[in-house]
């Protein structure tokens, strides 16, 4: 007897779908048939001829199809098309498409066209191969529910359908913002991330990252023209790499020497439609005396003396250059740290999108967000457009995660009412993808702000582990939420460092407002979430976030009992000092560390000292307030209670300085233990214990820990840290066994 083999049949009925833009639609007499499971269909996807990529975005649709429905249909150049097929999806513009005067130009490079009004031809087309495959994308989620909720095959979701109802109407949509680009999604076609970004409309619309170096390279110009680098306490330096200088953006012939080099590119690349203005990675700023005079003497709300004079100046200039002879090219930039501000002087050249750098978390602070609003509204002032480099680290960095669903809607729709158009974040999520829905949620805001954020939570919860888990899982995630959004914010961590580019991911200050109740209600629901998931895909993808979770918490016990050691008023008594340093005579094995852009002195002080001469000193003039450290490494035995203290002394540090004594780990032979990131392993993060260095006076810093299993050395870190002026030391350092009387 013949298998049973069910029909798919297409229905078309008289209602217009909710989109951005929908109009009329007209209905089909009779329901389409499509034969499935294997057997021969008349239907047919079409594509332009000899349009490869395009062909690849119908073959991906037919896929989704067969993968839906198991409804097979062909795949086809619009000249080889059946006359008796009951239905064409054209995909791309053909020749029908055409026809049909859809105005896709006005979409831009990345929007489409879904039009179901005719019943013989769908259309789905954009006015570029992205504006068409990204269509492709939009139809197999509105007419098949296929989502793509996390890279990989478990994070796919194509519902099985017997009936695929296909409304007629005709939507147009394109992306609010015009560049959507999360780290580290690289374009490797075979990266899972990447795929998953790219279905879920990711894509990267402007050049804007560090990019100086490539502009005046070192090794063409430190010997010809030594003026193009920096001088730095009166002596003008020869870089090398990328980090730690910037060029001297008012020497003689600089701007038309990088107006040359670019236009140089562009006759090698003439498909590229940006070039990247921005400045490298880690101040070094040229003190020269004409940029001196440019700059004046302003201080920007970072509270570092402002760049912003001589750099956009000679960023129009460059521009402009580059403009006369390729009209049309874009360029973007990195508002960052020195340059975070608009110039005074001269507004941004309409063709040039600076990209302002911060964490925007840091908004859930009342005054940061004010202050953060005013700074995007006076770059509204001064370019044609703005773009937002965001740190939205998950949990490669974090161990819990890191998610602010409602708070992220919050700041991604004003920024689109106050000229933001291009978007970037560090995102770089773990593999285990524990922080579930966010960068779902994220590039959906990106491509229409107004959604709602609760429907979408609700819908990715649904998919991913079925509608009676959902219940559980939205409740999972709430929690997380709950607590980055209301109790984070009031922790010693986010207040000390909220005024900063991004918050310190690599301390685990934030896990303070983490309760051991919390860790038992977000386990319990895990757990049941996985009893209630209907389906075995439902189930996998359950089991794989509880998974996540518990393995996470094994690693968080020892840092659980940190905060308790530390947080807890009970006595310690020494057993046994292992090593104490009074400094008096050297550094006594304490090595001194720093970026090589920081121009700090980490040096021994014989003539500072608490009880008598002799310290570990930083002076953190020149740092440009980066990391500056003495460090050295403790063994010590598992299991065992220890404790660390030393004394530092504040001589005219900012008001936001910190000093700070940090443990990392290592093994018996010396090697970090603490990242461990390619196999998505939770690294030991660093244990900081943080307090303001009052002016003029000794305090202490102290830790009691018991160390990780496996790790054998203890490296402690003495740093200074956001600091571009003034001295610290540290004296009288102490590591010792302790047991609570």
């Amino acid at each position: 007897m013949r298998p049973f083999r069910p029909l798919i049949v297409l229905v078309f009925a008289l209602r217009i779908l909710p989109g951005l833009d929908a109009a009329t639609a007209a209905g089909h007499p009779y329901p389409l048939r499509i034969l499935a499971k294997g057997r021969q269909t008349d239907a047919v996807v079409a594509y332009p001829a000899g349009a490869e990529r395009i062909r690849e975005s119908a073959v991906l649709l037919a896929a989704y199809l067969k993968k839906s429905s198991g409804a097979e249909l062909k795949v086809l150049p619009e000249t080889n098309l059946p006359q008796n097929a009951s239905l064409r999806i054209h995909v791309g513009p053909t020749s029908y498409t055409r026809s049909r005067k859809l105005d896709l130009d006005e979409l831009g490079g990345e929007g489409y066209v879904l039009d179901t009004t005719d019943g013989g031809n769908f259309i789905i087309a954009g006015a570029t191969d992205t504006g068409t495959e990204f269509g492709v994308y939009s139809f197999l989620e509105r007419h098949l529910g296929v989502r793509w909720l996390f890279p990989g095959e478990i994070g796919e979701h194509v519902p099985p359908r017997k009936t695929i109802a296909i409304e007629p109407a005709l939507i147009r949509q394109k992306p609010a913002f015009l560049s959507r680009l999360l780290s580290p999604f690289r374009r490797d076609l075979q990266s899972e991330l990447y795929l998953w970004g790219r279905r879920n409309r990711m894509n990267e619309g402007l050049s804007f990252h560090h990019n100086l170096h490539k502009l005046v390279p070192p090794d063409t110009y430190r010997r010809s023209h030594p003026e193009f680098y920096p001088l730095v306490r009166g002596n003008r330096i020869a870089p090398a790499g990328n980090v730690g200088w910037q060029p001297c953006f008012t020497a003689d012939g600089i701007v038309g020497e990088t107006v040359r080099n670019i236009c140089e590119y562009l006759e090698r690349n003439p498909d590229a439609k940006s070039f990247s203005l921005g400045a490298n990675d880690g101040s070094g700023y040229c003190g020269c005396s004409r940029c001196a005079a440019v700059d004046g003497t302003k201080i920007n709300a970072l509270g570092i003396p402002s760049k912003s004079e001589s750099y956009y100046s000679w960023c129009n200039r460059v521009a402009e250059g580059v403009l006369e002879k390729y009209p049309g090219r874009n360029f973007g930039l990195l508002a960052y740290v020195d340059v975070i501000e608009p110039p005074r002087s001269e507004p941004l050249h309409p063709r040039i999108t600076p990209y302002i750098c911060l964490d925007r978390m840091a908004w859930l602070h009342e005054d940061i967000e004010k202050r953060s609003k005013l700074l995007n509204e006076a770059w509204e002032k001064r370019a044609g457009s703005i773009g937002w480099y965001d740190y939205i680290y998950g949990c490669r960095y974090y161990l819990v995660p890191r998610v602010y669903f409602h708070h992220m809607a919050e700041y991604i729709r004003y920024g689109f009412d106050h000229k933001v158009r291009h978007y970037y974040a560090e995102a770089y999520p773990s593999p285990d993808w524990i922080e579930g829905p966010k960068l779902y949620l994220l590039l959906k805001l990106l491509w229409e702000p107004q959604q709602d954020v609760d429907g979408l939570l609700k819908e990715w919860s649904e998919c991913c582990v079925g509608r009676e888990a959902s219940v559980s899982l939205l409740a999972y995630f709430r929690l997380w939420e709950e607590f980055w959004e209301d109790r984070v914010p009031t922790t010693d961590w986010f207040l000390r460092s909220r005024h900063k580019t991004f918050l310190p991911f690599r301390t685990i200050g934030y896990l303070e407002a983490l309760s051991d109740d919390d860790v038992r209600r977000a386990q319990a629901l895990l757990e049941s979430c996985v009893r209630d998931a209907g389906t075995d895909e439902e189930g996998r993808r359950a089991r794989f976030l509880l998974a996540a979770f518990l393995k996470r918490k094994e690693r968080m016990t020892p840092l659980w009992e940190f905060f308790a050691l530390n947080g807890s008023t009970r006595p310690y008594r020494s057993r046994q000092i292992i090593e104490q340093d009074d400094f008096s005579h050297d550094a006594n094995g304490w090595k001194p560390w720093q970026r090589p852009y920081s121009r700090a002195k980490v040096a021994y002080s014989r003539a500072e000292g608490q009880a008598k001469p002799g310290a570990l000193a930083i002076d953190a003039q020149g740092s440009h307030r980066a990391l500056a450290v003495w460090t050295k490494d403790f063994p010590f035995e598992e299991k065992r209670l220890y404790a660390m203290s030393v004394w530092y002394k504040n001589a005219g540090l900012p008001p936001e300085a910190d000093a700070r004594m940090t443990l990392k780990w290592k093994d018996g032979e010396g090697r970090p233990i603490d990242r461990n990131r390619a196999e998505g392993d939770i690294p030991f993060l660093e244990k900081a214990a943080e307090l303001r260095a009052e002016a003029g006076q000794w305090g202490n810093l102290r830790i009691l820990f018991r160390g990780p299993a496996g790790a054998r050395f203890a490296n402690v870190v003495l740093s200074i840290e956001n600091a571009d002026r003034g001295t610290v030391y540290f004296d009288d350092f102490v590591f010792e066994e302790v047991s609570a009387e």
